[in-house]
């Protein structure tokens, strides 16, 4: 191999070891995100249950729908068996959540 193609096979796997990088970076603080996202609906709900008294789904449904979907669609994906498990688990709140708002209207 000549210098030069050495060269070029090195700037490449850089190249891939920082697309990975910038991936696993994307994954995670999309998935911290709606995490955040999450626990600030609840404290929402909390707060609108205790100061008003009433109840409002809407925030934890919009949440729920989408962390559901991102996990579906990770589980179809991936076949992991973390995937799969959180897939299930929202899926499973979002349509509790939606049995309770719906029997509440």
């Amino acid at each position: 191999m000549t210098d030069r193609e050495k060269m070029l096979q090195k700037i490449r796997r850089e190249n891939e070891e920082s697309a990975s990088f910038e991936v696993e970076v994307s994954r995670v603080s999309w998935t911290v995100g709606a995490m955040v996202g999450l626990a600030i609906a609840a404290l929402i709900f909390l707060f609108e249950y205790l100061i008003l008294g009433s109840y409002n789904f809407g925030v934890f449904l919009t949440i729920l729908s989408v962390l559901s979907v991102k996990f579906v669609i990770k589980a179809v994906k991936e076949k992991t068996a973390e995937y799969i498990t959180l897939a299930i688990l929202f899926s499973i709140m979002f349509i509790m959540v939606a049995v309770i708002y719906f029997l509440s209207l």
